[in-house]
């Protein structure tokens, strides 16, 4: 399973007044994976999400969704 952000996740960031560099400052990683998470190339990981969504004041559903349960059979 994976966690991937949805498409408005940069729209969230960019309502809440940050820039890439400044959100990355907020939640402690570099502004590269910062853009990589906004655009599906990378999946945070359930610590950084949980980062990501206090720092927006969001759920986690309004900003990402699981994909893939793991299982090869489905």
């Amino acid at each position: 399973m994976f966690i991937i952000a949805k498409r408005e996740l940069r729209e969230h960031r960019i309502k809440a007044g940050y820039s890439v560099e400044g959100f990355a400052n907020a939640i402690g990683i570099n502004a590269a994976t910062v853009s990589y998470i906004e655009n599906r190339k990378r999946h945070p990981s359930p610590a950084y999400a949980q980062r990501i969504c206090q720092a927006l004041h969001k759920s986690f559903d309004d900003i990402f969704e699981i994909i893939g349960t793991g299982r090869e059979d489905e």
